[in-house]
């Protein structure tokens, strides 16, 4: 009998290439980048009379997901007449879906990995 991790790997999970790693690194440098420079809405945060001062947020969620949509319209291949515009094909992300959940997740366990890290001992990024 072979060991449940082989057989796991042969059967169901979907090792990242390059094409989905690349894409998703490129997927979330933009939605870093957008969110810094969309206009937000400012909000405070929830009181805190223990830990400091009340914190301010910004929040621009909705207008982020809507420049996400229209920019899948207009530049992912969807509509033959705008070929001209095509940056990149959809149906890609679609045929690289498996490859493309391992990377999202790899990436996903690394940052709560490091935010935990960095709420843990303290550590400064930036500022």
């Amino acid at each position: 009998m072979e060991p449940l991790w082989t057989w796991l790997k042969e059967t169901y999970l979907s090792t990242p290439t390059t094409y989905t790693i690349a894409a998703y690194l490129a997927y979330y440098a933009y939605i870093c980048l957008a969110s810094i420079f969309l206009p937000a809405k400012s909000v405070l945060g929830h009181p805190q009379p223990k830990r400091g001062p009340q914190l301010t947020y910004s929040i621009c969620g909705f207008r982020l997901t809507i420049l996400t949509i229209l920019i899948m319209f207009l530049f992912g291949g969807i509509f033959p007449s705008l070929k001209g515009v095509q940056l990149f094909q959809l149906s890609a992300l679609v045929s690289n879906f498996w490859p493309l959940w391992s990377t999202v997740n790899l990436v996903a366990i690394a940052v709560a990995a490091f935010l935990y890290l960095k709420g843990k001992f303290g550590i400064r990024v930036w500022g």
